[in-house]
């Protein structure tokens, strides 16, 4: 990696990361959780609002950037922290250490400072998604089936933190194998399992914006 390039790279995550969800969709959305959605997307089937009204929802940028933008901040934040440790001869549970502390903020961030009501938290499906794709480079494809057992978790449990729990148990029975125990294992976990934790730690439900 460029010299300049390593330097950069580190900001330029933390930019991504500490943009705040309700930049990225309107005030006056609803915040619903997972079953909530689910049938309210039900009863507009029922009554037969197809088309336009049904399909909406996904043209929040919410739901399209965020993945983006999460692989982004992932990817470009284990980028600047291989180049500081490498500039600075930092050990590799110090790196990982430091990997931890600074991706503690930035999932504060996205599920705390959403439009949602008291006792809610946003569910940062797409942010998270992207996020473990773009944790640990060497292994995207690892974080991209976490995720992905993540998220089919979720739509069949109607339940957004059942599929973060979910996703937190597949990066330990997948990631074993192939990290062996270690630190780049239990980080993989934790950020798997964050959203959930900070739900059950504020005693909030998961919640996420629709339009209407």
């Amino acid at each position: 990696m460029p010299d300049q390039l390593g330097w950069l790279a580190l900001p330029l995550a933390l930019a991504l990361g500490l943009l705040p969800p309700r930049w990225f969709y309107p005030a006056g959305c609803r915040h619903v959780t997972l079953l909530e959605a689910r049938a309210s997307a039900l009863r507009h089937a029922a009554h037969g609002m197809s088309g336009r009204r049904r399909r909406r929802w996904w043209k929040l940028p919410f739901y399209w950037i965020d993945p983006l933008r999460g692989y982004a901040t992932a990817h470009l934040l284990a980028l600047g922290l291989t180049h500081l440790c490498l500039a600075f001869t930092l050990p590799r549970p110090v790196h990982l250490l430091l990997h931890a502390l600074l991706l503690a903020p930035l999932l504060l961030l996205q599920t705390h400072a959403g439009r949602q009501g008291p006792g809610q938290l946003l569910a940062p499906v797409g942010f998270h998604l992207g996020l473990l794709i773009g944790l640990l480079p060497q292994h995207a494809l690892l974080g991209a089936a976490v995720a992905l057992i993540g998220v089919a978790s979720m739509f069949t449990a109607s339940s957004f933190i059942w599929g973060f729990l979910a996703a937190g148990a597949a990066a330990l029975a997948i990631g074993l194998p192939l990290l062996k125990p270690g630190p780049s294992l239990l980080l993989l976990a934790l950020v798997a399992t964050a959203p959930a934790l900070l739900a059950f730690l504020r005693r909030a439900s998961l919640v996420v914006p629709l339009r209407g």
